[in-house]
C-alpha cells in the first residue's frame, strides 16, 4: 500500500457498509498507453 494509515486498504479494497475507492485503476485499454510512456522514458 502507498500510504501506512491503518485504514488505507478498506479505501483500496471496500467493505460491506462502504464502496471500493481504489487509488490507482488501470483497464487493459491503458495498458498500451503506459508502455509508451515508459519506453519514452527509459530511451530518451
Amino acid at each position: 500500500m502507498i500510504n501506512d494509515v491503518p485504514y488505507a486498504r478498506y479505501h483500496h479494497t471496500g467493505t460491506a457498509r462502504m464502496p471500493q475507492r481504489r487509488f490507482l485503476m488501470v483497464q487493459s485499454e491503458d495498458v498500451p498507453v503506459i508502455g509508451e510512456i515508459f519506453e519514452r522514458y527509459l530511451f530518451r
